[in-house]
């Protein structure tokens, strides 16, 4: 049998714990590195901030941002204010 080095993380939206290999964690998240933040935004003076995410969140908040960045990146319709 194996072994294989892996990291705990608790996560900072659900308190899920979760298991991660080594091999699968980002760099930023290995022993002894800085700070760092999965995701973090700010919209109007409030700051959202996740240190660490389960896979399950992590999920959740892709989606969010795909659904964001394509309603954000639509062309908006030009209206004619004439016709008011």
């Amino acid at each position: 049998m194996g072994r294989q080095a892996v990291i705990e993380i608790t996560c900072d939206r659900c308190t899920r714990v979760e298991h991660r290999s080594m091999s699968d964690s980002r760099p930023e998240q290995k022993e002894g590195s800085k700070e760092h933040y999965m995701f973090r935004a700010m919209y109007k003076g409030k700051m959202i901030e996740f240190e660490d995410l389960c896979s399950g969140c992590e999920s959740i908040v892709d989606n969010h941002m795909r659904e964001i960045d394509k309603s954000l990146t639509k062309r908006s319709p030009i209206r004619d204010k004439s016709k008011s």
